[in-house]
C-alpha cells in the first residue's frame, strides 16, 4: 500500500469512457462559445436592419461579445480556481471556454496534454461549419415567422436560439461529470480525490485503485495557498501578483503576446496536420513552425496575382493561426500551478482579446489608406511569435 502521485495515477488509468465524455462535453461548449462570439456576425445584418442601427451601432454589436468576455476574465479566472473547474462550467456555460481547457487537461497525462488540446480546436472548426449552415438552412433570415401586434418575430431570432443548443447539451453533460482530482488535492480534499479517481480507474480497468496498491494520491509542486484575505479585491490581487512573478512571469507574457499574435490575425485541415505533427514534434516547435509559415503565405500575398492561389495562400495564413491559439494556451496551464491555474489562463485569453478589439479599430481607421503597411505589419508580427514561440520553456 503506497501514496501515489496523481499524475502517475492518470498514466496508469489512461484514456477512458469517462474522459471520452469530458472532450465531448468541453467540446459543446467550445463550440457554444464560437457560437455566441462569431455567430452574430453572420446575423448582424438582419439584425441591423430590423432595427435600423447606424454603422456605428452594428460595429459594437459586432464586438460586444469579446468585450464582455474581457470584462469577465479575471472573475472567471479567480471564480475557477475557487470553486473549482466544473462548478464553474455547469453554472456559467457561456464564459467556460477557457476553463474547460483548464478541466480537460487537468484530466490527461502530461504527455497527451498537447493532442488534447489540440483535438479540442476541431470543436472550433466544427462551431465555424455549424453556424453558416445553420444560417443556410434557415434562410433568409428576415422572414417573419409571426406577429405580436407590432412586433415581427423573425427567422434570426430562431437562428440565435438554434446556436444555444450545443450549450444546452454541454449543461446536461456536465452535471454527470466529477469535479477535477487535482482541484480537490489543491484545496485538501485527499478523500474526494482519491474517490473520483478510483471511479475513473473502475470505469477504465474494471478494477480499483487498491487492487494497484495505490491507498491515497499526492499532488507535488501545488505551489502557494491562495490568499485568504476577507476583501475580493485583496485577494484578486495578491493571487494576480503571484502569476505576474518569477518563475511565472517570463512564460505568462510570452504566452499572452503569442496568443494576441495568432488571434489578431486570425479548420479541420490545419488541426489536423497540428495533430500530425505533435506525434514527433514538442508543443514550442510546431508553435514556432506555425508562426513562421503562416507569416511566410502572408508575405506571399503580397506578390500572388492568381486568383486560386491566393485564396489558399489566404485560408492557410489564417487557419494556421487558428489551429495554434488553444495549444499555445495549454503551455500556460503546466507552468502554473493548480490553484493559480484558471487565474493565469484567463488573462492571458483576456489579453488576446483585447488585441482582438485593437486590431479591428486599426483595421477600421486605417486599412484604407494604408492597407499594405497595416497587413505586412501583422505579418512581421507573427515573426516576433515564431521567436517567442521558440524561446518558450517547453
Amino acid at each position: 500500500m503506497s501514496e501515489t502521485e496523481i499524475d502517475d495515477v492518470l498514466d496508469l488509468i489512461g484514456f477512458g469512457r469517462i474522459q471520452l465524455l469530458m472532450m465531448f462535453t468541453c467540446s459543446m461548449i467550445l463550440i457554444y462559445v464560437n457560437n455566441e462570439l462569431m455567430g452574430i456576425n453572420l446575423l448582424s445584418i438582419s439584425i441591423t436592419c430590423d432595427f435600423n442601427l447606424s454603422v456605428s451601432q452594428h460595429s459594437m454589436l459586432t464586438i460586444a461579445a469579446f468585450v464582455g468576455l474581457i470584462l469577465s476574465s479575471p472573475i472567471a479566472g479567480y471564480k475557477t480556481d475557487k470553486i473549482g473547474r466544473r462548478t464553474m462550467d455547469w453554472g456559467r456555460i457561456s464564459g467556460a471556454a477557457i476553463n474547460s481547457l483548464t478541466y480537460i487537461t487537468e484530466y490527461t497525462k502530461i504527455a497527451f496534454r498537447p493532442r488534447v488540446v489540440n483535438f479540442m480546436s476541431h470543436a472550433v472548426a466544427l462551431g465555424s461549419m455549424y453556424m453558416p449552415v445553420l444560417a443556410t438552412v434557415m434562410r433568409p433570415l428576415k422572414t417573419v415567422m409571426w406577429r405580436m401586434g407590432d412586433f415581427d418575430v423573425r427567422v434570426w431570432r430562431l437562428s440565435l436560439l438554434a446556436h444555444c443548443l450545443p450549450g444546452a447539451i454541454a449543461f446536461c453533460c456536465m452535471w454527470l461529470l466529477p469535479e477535477t482530482a487535482k482541484f480537490m488535492l489543491s484545496k485538501g480534499d485527499s478523500d474526494g480525490a482519491y474517490n473520483t479517481l478510483n471511479r475513473l480507474c473502475l470505469s477504465n480497468r474494471k478494477r480499483d485503485l487498491q487492487s494497484y496498491g495505490i491507498t491515497s494520491v499526492t499532488q507535488p509542486h501545488l505551489g502557494a495557498r491562495l490568499s485568504q484575505s476577507r476583501r475580493f479585491v485583496s485577494r484578486l490581487w495578491q493571487d494576480l501578483y503571484s502569476i505576474i512573478s518569477r518563475p511565472y512571469l517570463r512564460p505568462f507574457i510570452q504566452i499572452t503576446i503569442i496568443l494576441s499574435g495568432f488571434s489578431s490575425v486570425s479548420v479541420f485541415f490545419c488541426c489536423v496536420s497540428t495533430g500530425l505533427m505533435l506525434k514527433c514534434l514538442d508543443r514550442r516547435v510546431v508553435l514556432t513552425c506555425n508562426a513562421f509559415v503562416a507569416a511566410l503565405f502572408g508575405f506571399s500575398l503580397n506578390f500572388i496575382k492568381r486568383r486560386i492561389p491566393q485564396l489558399v495562400a489566404k485560408i492557410l495564413f489564417i487557419t494556421l493561426c487558428l489551429s495554434s491559439i488553444n495549444l499555445a494556451g495549454s503551455i500556460i496551464m503546466d507552468i502554473v500551478p493548480t490553484m493559480l491555474r484558471g487565474k493565469a489562463t484567463a488573462l492571458t485569453y483576456m489579453f488576446a482579446r483585447i488585441a482582438i478589439i485593437i486590431t479591428s479599430l486599426l483595421h477600421g481607421h486605417f486599412m484604407c489608406e494604408y492597407c499594405l503597411i497595416i497587413f505586412n505589419f501583422f505579418v512581421d508580427f507573427l515573426l516576433v511569435v515564431a521567436v517567442l514561440s521558440f524561446l518558450l520553456p517547453v
